[in-house]
């Protein structure tokens, strides 16, 4: 049996895969937060993210029997994969990269001694990311994807992602006001 979060029991699996609605809103309401904010990081769009994260249980629920060996993250991958359909299907051009686009006019504010401030800020400057920089660096650093995984799901070969997150790594420390020497040392 696949290790599963304290909470979401194969009890409460077997519930599901019989089609118990109590079970299945369940287990609904126990992932519906992690599930939402990935869909969130990369959409951007809370309404999006709302609609990506009920369309990733529905596709759950009408194939647990495929995925239940993949459980209790593939919801939370279903929704990332939505999201990212969802911008590819609103033409994003999330693949070209040119720095002439991405210069920023104002300057980052200066460094805070407060967490909560600094944690603002990188989410911020994350945000200010163009749309592919913002994938890379969300699906690495957030979801914690391998390179692979990267690649698999942008569509991208794994040299690639890599050169992508280390430029937009790059771009983060600029943002974040650090300069690219502390992006190439890691110390973001």
């Amino acid at each position: 049996m696949v290790e599963m979060s304290s909470q979401i029991s194969e009890k409460l699996i077997e519930q599901c895969r019989r089609g118990e609605h109590a079970a299945q809103m369940e287990f609904y309401s126990l992932l519906f937060g992690s599930v939402y904010n990935a869909a969130l990081r990369i959409t951007r769009n809370s309404q999006d993210a709302e609609e990506i994260a009920q369309e990733a249980f529905l596709k759950f629920f009408k194939r647990i029997d495929k995925y239940y060996d993949k459980l209790p993250h593939i919801v939370r991958r279903i929704a990332i994969n939505g999201s990212i359909d969802l911008l590819r299907r609103r033409k994003n051009d999330f693949l070209e990269f040119s720095d002439k686009q991405y210069l920023v006019e104002d300057e980052a504010p200066p460094p805070n001694e407060d967490f909560d401030a600094d944690i603002k800020r990188i989410k911020e400057a994350i945000d200010r990311l163009p749309t592919g920089y913002r994938l890379v660096i969300t699906l690495r650093l957030i979801e914690d994807l391998s390179f692979e995984e990267v690649a698999a799901e942008l569509g991208i070969t794994a040299s690639t992602a890599r050169s992508q997150f280390l430029r937009a790594k790059h771009r983060l420390a600029e943002l974040l006001g650090k300069g690219a020497g502390a992006a190439a040392t890691g110390n973001l």
